[in-house]
């Protein structure tokens, strides 16, 4: 008789759990990898008070300088904000907005608002955010806050001088990221442009030529550099007071000596008529 051949049972068992152990390990593994990356994700969307990524640098910073030392009227005050909030609209989530005023007071030179703009409700991903949460921190957190500063800088009250020059550095000097190298900068400085302080005045017919002679121009820093500068200019009342080609030079001169990358002059938005 032929002896019947004994069936490897054991040996299909064991490659039975072979596989399966492949299969669990696997599954471990995919999870372990999709935990890792939520977790990294989250932790990315933190934000720190100031409402910008808690473990991310800011990618761009908008400085907002507002002269106002002679009031605007209404109209060119609607104007204003809609322009200004077309230029925040059009910026990047985590963009630094840091928005100062023209002032003689030291306890208030320097940034009155600072905030990273938010997510807007409508650009939250919806399968790991919640769009109505996401919309009401730009609102409550951002977005009011921001109103709340234009408008007291509208109905500021008249000032006596106007150092320009001082408020800009303040601003940006207290704005954290401002010399970081990578960051694309932008500067908007709404303004009629007759710098008046102790250190340079049109009023007292000063121009570059005596911005030189007076020892000034070698301590110019070079704070600017790389930044892009809008001016929004408001219609000079006292521009009797000074040569408007005189102040048109200096700027010029002084913001190229800054190391700026490019100079646009806004005359439209504020334009009397």
């Amino acid at each position: 008789m032929k002896r019947r051949k004994r069936r490897n049972r054991g040996g299909r068992r064991r490659s039975g759990n072979w596989r399966w152990w492949l299969l669990l390990t696997l599954a471990i593994l995919v999870i372990c990898i999709g935990a890792y990356f939520l977790f990294d994700l989250r932790k990315s969307l933190e934000l720190d008070d100031d409402l910008c990524p808690m473990n991310e640098p800011a990618t761009a910073i908008l400085f907002a300088l507002f002269d106002l030392s002679d009031p605007i009227n209404v109209s060119q005050a609607a104007r204003l904000r809609t322009e200004f909030y077309r230029q925040v609209d059009s910026l990047n989530p985590g963009t630094k907005i840091s928005v100062g005023v023209v002032t003689s007071e030291l306890d208030e030179l320097g940034p009155r608002f600072i905030k990273c703009k938010p997510l807007k409700g409508k650009e939250a991903n919806r399968i790991y955010q919640n769009p109505s949460l996401v919309e009401e921190r730009f609102q409550n957190e951002f977005r009011q806050p921001l109103d709340g500063i234009i408008e007291k800088l509208m109905n500021a009250e008249e000032q006596e001088t106007s150092p320009i020059i001082e408020s800009m550095h303040a601003l940006v000097a207290e704005t954290r990221g401002s010399r970081d190298p990578g960051i694309s900068k932008s500067l908007m400085l709404v303004s009629d442009l007759l710098q008046n302080s102790s250190h340079h005045s049109f009023f007292r017919g000063e121009h570059w030529e005596s911005f030189l002679e007076s020892g000034n121009a070698s301590k110019v820093s070079s704070a600017l550099e790389d930044f892009d500068v809008t001016i929004i200019r408001i219609p000079g009342r006292r521009a009797a007071k000074s040569d408007p080609r005189l102040v048109d030079d200096f700027w010029v001169r002084y913001l190229e000596a800054q190391g700026i990358r490019s100079l646009d002059v806004d005359l439209t938005t504020l334009g009397e008529f």
